[in-house]
């Protein structure tokens, strides 16, 4: 099948810093740098080689996966529902679909869920998981148990979380790319972008990550919304969110693997 993506013209936007090699994440790391909101460069004019879109349709097929196997009530611990959706082929052909916010459990006969365990019901709520799909079946994965079921990429504490980023493979290692968020305060909307990192999984162990590397963050630029090879680079869009104003910034590895030397798209059109 297809690998899914958003369409990603190229931009010209700045983000002026310098090249960085990932390391390893063995500790939480020091705060990224504030961004200051600066005078910005007018964007570019669309390439000549943009795709043209010239509509859209619901896949009947995808549809129909994701609703039989959601609907079907004969395991309790399995996705009924989630955000943040990626997918990306596995060397052996399979289908992995990456997650974000995640509903395992019950659906009831009118498609609503009981209300979530933190709330006294029985369905659980994850903050990321996968999905495999195998001959037009969908099989969902989480670490954990099946009575406790928990994240594939889990959280260092109770104030920290990860939500997913696109993913891509690397010498026949998944690559998934994690932004971490965290709660600062008592309200609702007392959360932040904190990092960016990558985790490397097994194809035949996804339920827990190899390791966890960390990604460029210094400018505050949540990577990566996408991923996309081309040549021998691969391209790694992210945006940075200045609440109304968002940009969206370009990076490339050289190879495969995002744990390479970074370069970034200037706003003057060079890299550097």
């Amino acid at each position: 099948m297809t690998r899914f993506r958003s369409a990603l013209a190229p931009l010209a936007i700045a983000l002026l810093g310098l090249t960085a090699a990932p390391q390893q994440a063995l500790a939480a790391p020091p705060r990224p740098v504030p961004v200051v909101q600066e005078q910005r460069a007018a964007p570019a004019a669309a390439s000549d080689c943009a795709p043209t879109v010239t509509g859209a349709s619901t896949d009947a097929r995808l549809t129909a996966l994701f609703t039989n196997h959601g609907n079907d009530n004969s395991r309790l611990d399995d996705w009924t529902g989630a955000d943040g959706t990626y997918s990306l082929k596995l060397p052996n052909g399979q289908e992995l679909w990456v997650f974000s916010d995640t509903f395992l459990g019950r659906v009831n006969p009118d498609g609503t869920r009981p209300p979530v365990v933190e709330e006294g019901g029985s369905t659980v709520f994850l903050n990321n998981s996968f999905a495999v799909e195998r001959d037009g079946r969908l099989s969902t994965i989480h670490a954990g148990t099946a009575a406790k079921p928990t994240a594939v990429m889990p959280p260092r504490d109770e104030d920290h979380w990860y939500w997913a980023g696109d993913a891509t493979l690397a010498g026949g290692i998944v690559e998934v790319t994690y932004q971490e968020y965290e709660r600062f305060g008592p309200g609702a909307w007392d959360w932040r972008w904190h990092r960016n990192v990558v985790a490397r999984f097994a194809p035949g162990r996804l339920d827990r990550p190899i390791s966890v590397h960390d990604l460029p963050s210094g400018q505050g630029v949540a990577w990566a919304s996408g991923v996309l090879r081309d040549g021998g680079h691969t391209y790694v869009y992210g945006v940075e969110d200045l609440g109304s104003p968002k940009y969206m910034h370009v990076a490339r590895v050289k190879g495969q693997s995002l744990l390479g030397r970074w370069e970034y798209l200037k706003a003057d059109g060079t890299v550097g």
